[in-house]
Parts: C-alpha cells; sequence; structure tokens
C-alpha cells in the first residue's frame, strides 16, 4: 500500500516537472519577442511583427505534456493575435488608411494586454498539479 502511495507522488512529481520544462521552453520562446515590445518604432514593426510569426509558430510545433496544453493554447493564441495584429498595422500604414491604421493600433494594444493571460492560466494550471501533489503526499 505504502508503495503504491510512493508510486503515485513519483507520478505526480514527474508531472510538475514536466510542466515547468514546458514551461520554460515557452518563456524561452517568447524572450525575444517580449524583449522588442519596449523598444518598436515604425522602423522595427516589420522584425515584430516577425518575431511574433517566430514565437507563434515555435510554441505552436512544440510538443508539450497534456498537462501544459491549456497554458500552451493560450500561448499559441496570444501570440497568433500579436502576430495578426502587428501585420495589420503595417498593412494599414502601408496603405496610408488613417482609419485603418488607428483600429490597428487600439487591436495592437489589446493583443498585448492579453499576455497576462498566458500567466494567469499557467498559474492556474500549476496550482491545480501542485495542490494534487501536496493532497497525495498528506494522504501517506
Amino acid at each position: 500500500m505504502y508503495s503504491k502511495k510512493v508510486g503515485l507522488i513519483s507520478g505526480q512529481l514527474s508531472r510538475v516537472t514536466g510542466y515547468l520544462e514546458d514551461e520554460a521552453q515557452v518563456t524561452n520562446l517568447l524572450r525575444p519577442a517580449l524583449k522588442l515590445s519596449g523598444t518598436v518604432n515604425e522602423a522595427s514593426w516589420q522584425q515584430t511583427a516577425t518575431v511574433w510569426s517566430q514565437a507563434h509558430t515555435s510554441i505552436s510545433n512544440l510538443s508539450a505534456s497534456s498537462e501544459f496544453n491549456r497554458t500552451k493554447q493560450e500561448a499559441v493564441s496570444v501570440t497568433l493575435a500579436l502576430e495578426t495584429t502587428w501585420k495589420e498595422l503595417i498593412a494599414a500604414h502601408d496603405a496610408k488608411d488613417k482609419a485603418r491604421f488607428v483600429a490597428a493600433i487600439t487591436k495592437v494594444q489589446e493583443a498585448y494586454t492579453r499576455l497576462a493571460g498566458i500567466s494567469t492560466v499557467n498559474d492556474s494550471q500549476l496550482t491545480f498539479l501542485t495542490i494534487r501533489l501536496q493532497q497525495l503526499y498528506s494522504d501517506l
């Protein structure tokens, strides 16, 4: 009985460890785009769109644990929104369409506010996993 409980704890600990490894990978994939966020100007719009596109593609292709899936999907959704809105801003600027450009600026700002959603989902998932680990340990 005791060895079965230890096995359950070990399995849950492996899930938590795998989750944290996936989290670290996504953090590293987001880092280049996040570094650009504070220094964006007209000359760097295309580079910014490209970096968000690369982050989106890399996170989409990430082979992650099932426990990390909700966080991964949130990161995929947010990075796609950032990629899309930056491309729309560039297209509106190139078209010299002021109304479209102003709307695109708002969409870019809204997309950046969605970045916090990745942390929210991540924290929720990690809390669930660690509570389960604590429960298993308490049941020893």
